[in-house]
């Protein structure tokens, strides 16, 4: 009787010993998949998501309006004013940065430049869409 409890304890402490390393090692598991650095095409994805679709309405009838088969210039006050009369408030297209659009658009296949002036220049700041591509 006494072998068959010390036989019973020490099993018991052999399984005990290895159900602590299966959890520990899930843990470290579950965690590495939780928390990581963000791939370039996941944050694009993510911000894609983040973007009210009025966003992409404005640049996008903006983009047909002046595209001329090559590229296309889109103020940036004329892009903002179509987002408000879209119902987007004025103050939130900047603060949430919903103008930075130029990552979104790359991966749809558009080389996007954002230009703005210097303190000793005048002109309108504004965005160029150029396609990858040029269209045959």
């Amino acid at each position: 009787m006494i072998q068959n409890v010390k036989g019973l304890r020490g099993f018991l402490k052999y399984k005990l010993y290895f159900l602590c390393q299966f959890i520990n090692n899930r843990q470290e598991d579950t965690m590495a998949n939780k928390v990581r650095p963000i791939k370039p095409m996941e944050a694009a994805k993510k911000k894609i998501v983040a973007f009210p679709y009025a966003v992409f309405e404005a640049f996008n009838e903006l983009l047909v309006e002046n595209f001329d088969g090559r590229d296309a210039v889109i103020t940036q006050k004329e892009v903002v004013d179509l987002m408000v009369a879209k119902g987007l408030d004025r103050d939130e297209v900047y603060k949430k940065g919903w103008l930075n659009v130029e990552d979104v658009y790359y991966k749809a296949g558009w080389e996007v430049e954002y230009d703005r002036p210097g303190w000793d220049e005048d002109y309108a700041a504004h965005f160029t869409f150029t396609a990858h591509k040029p269209l045959k």
